[in-house]
């Protein structure tokens, strides 16, 4: 049955899932045409007061763009990118928060928003877009940081484009920062290819970060004159929006203020290059922020906690600076938890005793969020939550929903002697929902005039059945397509008997036994299980990833019966090999069928960190001879936009995955040992 006489039904089934039926904003997330600002110790939209209570998310801008791999916090299974940002977004509106800090850099190399100096993905910076846009739907405002110190990309990337491998010279080089500026202009003066609406002028971000953690080793003064001028240059390029610098907040050695550290008069903080009075001590830098790590920073006691806030209060008070805790977090233990519960409860009522007397707390940001599905790398513990990560089921979440509503209570009081007019005429949005498939949400077209394919697909806005259909995109539409084995209209597929005889037609000889010459890479084909869309090209960026690898490689997470179905339609495939811990395979061709013991397959995290991946082994097609089997599918075009051109289609080309395979050996011949890279970042 062609599914376009069904959608209808079929939509308005899937409406919540796609973020259309949303609960009703709270007072934290009301009015958002007007921009934040300060006044005095608080922080004021329009003429009320305004408190900050959400959390730290990690590459949201690379989901955003549709990345196929997240390495601080896994993709939950069959779900895309920008369907996690929906996801995400959907709970903290649910939850009555009311800001998200985010990255405007991604924080692996293949992801990169900048890829050599002044030229950048396209399709990164349009996840930064999307995750703008969705956050402005839903009454959330995004605190973004402009560069981070420790992630490639930051501050060492650019160090390096001008000729120095000494991280210090960052913040004094003078190419080192013309390039900072470079970047932050093209972020902050940005037109959202989704709305229209510059970066400048968009009441969606709350404020800027200048860099995430400035560390620079016995530096003194120089990065306060460097948060100086850059501050001053962000302000000349956007005086709509807030800027801090997004430093912990140590003291130099010498000050009473420095027993506030971690670890007293004893700390190592001392020499990190940071004095928080005096960084912040600038006119262009309108609030003052700090982060908390007792775990990181080797000080898990209640009395560094109370000191540490205390201090920062009574100088923000000094300085007649709002204070934000723009991130914080208590590592994880096991069962209830109780030590980060603590630790969570103290941080939040510090913070919220002082708002309620009238101080200069401005709100709270944990670090982070871990959407269900998701997995933390193996560096953070693994898991649902690593050592980092908050789940709703957790405890400690019951904790944070108390401290938002304390927020919400002290939000909305009317500001005496106060301007409300902003001065800045904010784009109203245009509704292209008349470019949609069949009336669902989120196809169609897009942009300021209706006519930026939408890519389905990547969206995860299809609609496609998530086992046993594959989605291919078009222009303004998209096709949903039962793959071998199912059957169905492409939003309903059922298993046939289809599906039994292909898994009869492999064997395998068992775990780690893999093909001794495993032959020639076979190309990955589109629309079959394990093909994914990258708008990104970021996977194939990865080090050591060759066209081959790029081509014959599954792009997403499969399961043998997965590689089957795509071996089966890809011309020439006899075999496969696969890693049920990487759950990853290569399609090949003339593999032998003497098998040898396979080597552990060892990964090498973004830290450098080695550990086990499991072992590859070799899955033979015994019918190779067999035809490809048709597929029922559903074309879904939408109508094309009255006012535009047809705009452009995602390319079905590029089947990229995250292996990098080496076949190395001594003699020559190929030998059962692949090595592989796979990146993973530290939150």
């Amino acid at each position: 049955m062609h599914a376009s006489l069904t959608l209808a039904c079929l939509c308005m089934l899937a409406l919540a899932g796609l973020g259309v039926a949303r609960p009703a904003r709270t007072l934290l997330q009301e009015d958002m045409d007007e921009f934040v600002r300060v006044r005095g110790t608080q922080f004021v939209v329009g003429c009320k007061t305004w408190y900050a209570s959400g959390w730290n998310q990690w590459e949201a801008m690379e989901a955003g763009a549709g990345a196929l791999e997240l390495f601080g916090a896994s993709l939950p299974n069959k779900t895309t990118g920008p369907q996690l940002v929906r996801d995400v977004l959907d709970r903290a509106q649910a939850k009555g928060v009311n800001v998200v800090r985010a990255w405007a850099q991604a924080v692996t190399p293949n992801y990169a928003l900048e890829t050599a100096p002044g030229q950048y993905n396209e399709a990164v910076f349009q996840g930064l877009d999307y995750l703008l846009d969705e956050a402005r739907q839903r009454g959330i405002r995004l605190l973004l940081v402009l560069l981070d110190n420790w992630q490639p990309g930051g501050a060492d990337t650019l160090a390096n484009w001008a000729g120095s491998n000494v991280h210090e010279d960052f913040f004094s080089n003078a190419d080192a920062k013309r390039l900072y500026q470079a970047r932050a202009e093209a972020i902050v003066t940005r037109v959202n290819a989704i709305n229209g609406r510059s970066y400048s002028e968009d009441p969606t971000i709350f404020a800027w970060d200048l860099i995430n953690e400035p560390r620079c080793y016995r530096c003194g003064a120089t990065t306060a004159a460097w948060a100086s001028e850059m501050a001053a240059y962000v302000k000349s390029l956007d005086g709509n929006h807030l800027v801090t610098i997004g430093e912990e907040g140590f003291y130099p050695a010498g000050q009473a203020a420095s027993a506030a550290n971690p670890q007293g008069l004893q700390s190592w903080a001392f020499e990190e290059g940071q004095d928080f009075y005096a960084d912040h001590n600038d006119p262009n830098i309108d609030f003052t922020a700090i982060h908390l790590w007792p775990d990181n920073w080797l000080d898990k006691t209640t009395d560094f906690v109370e000191r540490w806030i205390a201090q920062h209060i009574q100088q923000a008070a000094s300085l007649g600076k709002p204070m934000l805790l723009e991130e914080f977090g208590v590592y994880r233990s096991s069962g209830a938890d109780t030590t980060r519960d603590q630790y969570y409860k103290l941080i939040y009522d510090l913070i919220q005793k002082d708002a309620a007397s009238g101080g200069p707390s401005g709100g709270a940001l944990f670090f982070q969020y871990y959407a269900p599905g998701q997995q933390a790398p193996s560096e953070e513990g693994g898991g649902i939550t690593g050592v980092f990560g908050v789940v709703e089921a957790d405890n400690t979440f019951p904790i944070i929903d108390a401290f938002t509503a304390s927020m919400a209570q002290l939000t909305g009081k009317s500001v005496s002697q106060c301007s409300a007019t902003s001065g800045v005429s904010v784009i109203a949005v245009r509704d292209c929902s008349y470019t949609q498939v069949n009336g669902r949400p989120g196809t169609g077209y897009e942009g300021p005039a209706c006519d930026v394919d939408i890519n389905e697909c990547v969206r995860g806005t299809s609609g496609c059945a998530i086992t046993g259909a594959a989605c291919t995109n078009s222009a303004g539409g998209y096709t949903c397509a039962c793959t071998l084995g199912y059957a169905g209209d492409g939003f309903s597929c059922n298993p046939t008997p289809t599906l039994d005889q292909l898994q009869l037609n492999y064997t395998t000889q068992g775990a780690a036994q893999l093909a001794c010459d495993e032959g020639q890479d076979v190309k990955y084909p589109t629309g079959v299980p394990g093909f994914a869309y990258d708008p990104t090209g970021g996977l194939s960026r990865a080090d050591g990833a060759s066209d081959a690898m790029v081509s014959s490689g599954s792009s997403i997470s499969v399961q043998p019966v997965d590689c089957m179905a795509a071996c089966n339609e890809a011309p020439g495939c006899t075999a496969f090999s696969y890693n049920p811990s990487l759950q990853k395979c290569f399609l090949k061709s003339g593999s032998s069928y003497n098998t040898c013991q396979a080597q552990e397959t060892v990964c090498t995290s973004s830290r450098g960190t080695q550990y086990s991946c499991g072992f590859w082994q070799s899955y033979y097609r015994e019918d190779s001879g067999s035809a490809s089997t048709a597929v029922q599918s559903a074309s879904l075009p939408s109508t094309s936009p009255s006012d535009s051109s047809t705009g452009n289609s995602e390319p079905a080309g590029a089947s990229i995955t995250l292996l990098q395979r080496e076949i190395n050996s001594a003699d020559g011949e190929p030998s059962a040992s692949p090595s592989i890279s796979l990146l993973q970042s530290f939150g």
